[in-house]
């Protein structure tokens, strides 16, 4: 019976060895790790596709901090880029830091930043422009364009269009300009100078207005007429929107505490209401403001407060 035991018992070792070797389906002490999907393709994605996978969500993630997303459709995003010109789109530059108040959002090498790349290289490139017709457009095309869309498209998508920039000017008048102005910071603008005044951006600038026709007299806005119908209301500083206002909710996060005439000029095209952004802002026409003086519940002057600033803007004294 012993030797029975003593044969035996090697082979019960030998098999039980066996179970738990290196034959099985898991070695003993190994790691087993859940299985992972698919890996995607970037590269076989299409435009569309980059954007909303990943482009979209990581814009959402990093802007909403301090403001609305940019670009929080697929259409509204590719207003701001390029295809095939990362350099020249406003949504690239901006998450590097540039023309951008917040600065930097997403470093270079980042897979943010990549993907953001990528995807304007697969959107078709814009068909040329057509060739501008000679005169002052041409002259702004050629030498003022160019400038500001380095210098000034981050925040003023449009800056750089003829059509846009011409509101910003008396024709003629340097000096009495609005866009000439500003760019010296000589005149309301949240990114302060951006040219000096022996700049050849400002030369190219000026040249320019003076190539303009005249637009006839100037409007002149009347400081008093501000102050009396105008001041009381932008600076209204309740804060529930039950009356119309704007220093309520402009001065909270270090904002100004005060729209004083100066300031206000800066926001309007004089002779202009409807291209004036101040009262775009209150009446609700212009876009990326969300609320506007008629959203005053208890305010039953909203109109004619309205009057009061578009008269203003118009010359009213």
């Amino acid at each position: 019976m012993r030797k029975i035991f003593y044969l035996i018992t090697p082979f019960i070792i030998t098999v039980l060895l066996t179970g738990c070797g290196a034959y099985s389906l898991f070695q003993r002490g190994e790691k087993v790790t859940k299985p992972t999907g698919p890996t995607v393709n970037k590269e076989t994605l299409t435009a569309e596709q980059m954007f909303t996978q990943f482009v979209a969500p990581a814009l959402e993630k990093s802007c909403k901090g301090c403001h609305a997303n940019p670009a929080p459709t697929y259409e509204a995003a590719k207003t701001k880029i390029t295809g095939k010109n990362p350099d020249e789109s406003a949504l690239y530059f901006m998450a590097k830091g540039e023309s951008h108040p917040g600065g930097k959002i997403w470093a270079e090498g980042s897979t943010q930043l990549s993907d953001l790349h990528d995807w304007i290289m697969k959107e078709e490139a814009p068909l040329p422009p057509p060739p501008p017709p000679p005169g002052p457009e041409e002259q702004f095309v050629n030498t003022v364009a160019p400038h500001l869309k380095k210098s000034c498209k981050g925040c003023h998508p449009n800056r750089d269009k003829y059509s846009d920039a011409k509101n910003w000017i008396s024709g003629g008048k340097p000096e009495e300009s609005h866009l000439y102005l500003k760019a010296q910071g000589l005149e309301g603008h949240a990114g302060g100078a951006i040219w000096t005044v022996d700049s050849e951006q400002l030369k190219a600038m000026r040249e320019w207005i003076l190539a303009e026709p005249s637009t006839g007299p100037s409007v002149v806005l009347d400081k008093a007429y501000f102050d009396t119908n105008v001041s009381p209301v932008l600076n209204n500083n309740i804060m529930d929107n039950d009356f119309a206002g704007c220093i309520g909710c402009h001065s909270r996060n270090g904002g100004p505490t005060s729209f004083d005439f100066e300031s206000a000029k800066g926001m309007v095209i004089a002779g202009n209401p409807d291209a004036s952004p101040l009262y775009q802002k209150a009446a609700g026409t212009g876009s990326g403001h969300s609320y506007k003086w008629a959203d005053s519940t208890l305010d039953s002057q909203v109109e004619k407060k309205l009057e009061f600033l578009k008269n203003w803007i118009l010359g009213a004294k």
